[in-house]
């Protein structure tokens, strides 16, 4: 998995309660990527976004 230090931001496109949603040029490629950034609040939201991952 790439990590996200690996991109460069474009822009913002969404900004909600469980992150934000960017616009991302991936630096070695130079190509386009949309990218969600989940804020964790806790290490159980982190477990339960990382399950969620995981399922799709």
């Amino acid at each position: 998995m790439t990590k996200f230090e690996n991109y460069k931001i474009i822009r913002i496109l969404a900004r909600k309660a469980g992150g934000r949603t960017y616009l991302a040029e991936l630096k070695a490629t130079e190509a386009l990527h949309v990218l969600h950034r989940i804020d964790y609040v806790s290490a159980d939201d982190k477990k339960r976004s990382n399950d969620l991952v995981d399922i799709l």
